[in-house]
């Protein structure tokens, strides 16, 4: 018999490579397919205890150590802490896309009376697409060419500007883990079987996760509660192109199925509720509920003693991937700027980027252009413990959330305990509240950088006495506790 964790040796290899994981994940029972006898699942048979079963339905799970990771996990254990039986259903790491961050030490955090099951994902679909837009491309080429006179008569008449203009970008058809569903689906049922749940919680993004979750409960007539991290048919950076296509047509109706099947939708910020449920009515207002993130005390205990300055330079840190519209270069000009005027000294400040960085953002050109590398420096992805050492080493920390007034990056609730001042560059919404009403920071505009510089001088003008400077409210910041949070969640699951 294979546990959840060994694959079927006549099945290739793919995603990032397995290693020394397996021996790290407690070894659990591959359900049999189709098994007879097995009982389905009935809405009429629930306990009278406030415990019940859950099935958690998430493909961020460790061993992986994605943003929505955490949110998961710390779930996972106050529910099992609280009696609940809490069973998973995940991702197979062999089957994690290329480049997923891992990080073995969050399995340990597992309670061992979890139960997780682990499937594999179709991963030919990302390549086809890919292919299929290579061929469309030079077919496109050779096509302009052969017509070109008909093509320029069409330009003249405004036509191809017309059709160039309502082109869409090339988006992913649900999303980047569209080839999970049908392995996911095929497990799911055995595992409802088996486990006979009372309630599926499922989290997305990614938002397959939700299709896998309403098909069971419909199917099973199991209770739904459905926890969007990001919003999704009307995410502010899918733009007005994807909104007008098919691609966003299917996905607002998509989501509109999902939330009026949904016995219950849980909102990570106050504003991304306000947003849903003025999009859907008072009908389904009710529905809707704010939990947002938060930290784990447990965890960051170690590091929230002070820690030994490791520089005698002004060090502001950010921790996390830059991506998409998370585009550093506003802060690296106005540090730039900030030198060259003499308003900061060049080896009295240090700018230090942990994590990813997108190649779209040609930082490397950008430093030399500016002539910052003294000042600047960047670390690769590293283990969770790692990040929280550099920022108990920091004096600032730097969020950079541009394009969204709806969302909180994840990082800032873990910014909080440290109480340390945090220099945000984000728009007026939900971020720049939490900030403000808790007394946190600096809030800036993304692109603003003659703001951003006065904000650093600021911060470098009062580096010796930051913490008499920025009076954190203590009682603001243990509302995001993270088992205040997942208390939360616990009551909305006790009461669907």
């Amino acid at each position: 018999m294979r546990t959840h964790l060994q694959r079927d040796e006549r099945e290739p290899d793919r995603g990032v490579p397995f290693e020394n994981i397996a021996r790290h994940c407690p070894p659990h029972e591959v359900l049999p397919r189709g098994a007879a006898g097995e009982r389905p699942v009935t809405a009429g048979a629930r306990p009278e205890a406030t415990t019940k079963r859950l099935l958690v339905i998430s493909s961020h799970f460790p061993p992986e150590r994605g943003a929505g990771v955490h949110r998961m996990l710390r779930l996972v254990r106050q529910l099992s802490s609280a009696g609940w039986p809490v069973t998973v259903l995940t991702m197979d790491p062999r089957y994690y896309r290329a480049g997923t961050p891992l990080d073995e030490g969050l399995l340990a955090r597992l309670p061992a009376a979890v139960q997780v099951y682990r499937t594999k994902a179709l991963r030919g679909l990302a390549t086809a697409a890919r292919w299929r837009r290579r061929l469309r491309q030079a077919f496109s080429g050779a096509t302009r060419r052969f017509f070109k006179p008909v093509a320029a008569r069409a330009h003249m008449s405004g036509l191809a500007g017309r059709v160039r203009e309502t082109a869409p970008p090339r988006r992913p058809f649900i999303d980047a883990e569209i080839g999970w569903l049908w392995h996911a689906l095929r497990r799911g049922t055995a595992v409802v079987s088996r486990h006979n749940p009372e309630i599926i919680f499922s989290s997305a993004p990614p938002f397959t996760c939700h299709l896998i979750a309403g098909w069971l409960a419909r199917h099973y007539n199991v209770r739904w509660v459905a926890d969007f991290r990001d919003p999704w048919a009307r995410a502010p950076w899918g733009g007005s192109n994807l909104a007008q296509s098919w691609r966003g047509q299917l996905r607002r109706w998509l989501e509109r199925r999902l939330v009026e099947q949904a016995d219950a939708v849980i909102l990570n910020t106050p504003l991304l509720r306000d947003e849903f449920a003025t999009h859907y009515g008072p009908q389904l207002a009710r529905k809707f509920h704010t939990v947002t993130n938060g930290y784990d005390t447990e965890v960051m205990a170690p590091y929230l003693q002070p820690a030994p300055h490791r520089s005698p330079r002004l060090v502001l840190t950010h921790a996390g991937s830059l991506y998409r519209q998370r585009d550093p270069r506003p802060l690296l000009h106005a540090v730039a700027s900030a030198i060259a005027k003499r308003r900061v000294e060049a080896d009295g400040i240090e700018l230090h980027f942990v994590g990813a960085v997108s190649p779209d953002f040609g930082v490397a050109e950008t430093l030399r252009d500016l002539k910052l590398g003294s000042a600047v420096r960047f670390t690769p992805p590293v283990h969770h413990h790692r990040s929280l050492q550099y920022l108990a080493e920091s004096d600032v920390l730097v969020v950079i959330q541009p394009g969204t007034h709806l969302q909180v990056p994840v990082k800032l609730y873990e910014y909080m305990p440290f109480r340390k001042p945090i220099l945000a560059l984000a728009p007026a919404g939900a971020l720049r509240t939490i900030i403000e009403d808790g007394g946190l920071g600096l809030v800036v505009t993304p692109d603003d950088t003659d703001a951003i510089e006065d904000a650093i001088c600021h911060l470098y003008e009062h580096r010796h006495r930051l913490a008499e400077r920025f009076h954190t409210n203590s009682t603001y910041i243990d509302q995001f506790d993270g088992a205040v949070v997942s208390g939360q969640l616990q009551r909305i699951l006790e009461t669907v």
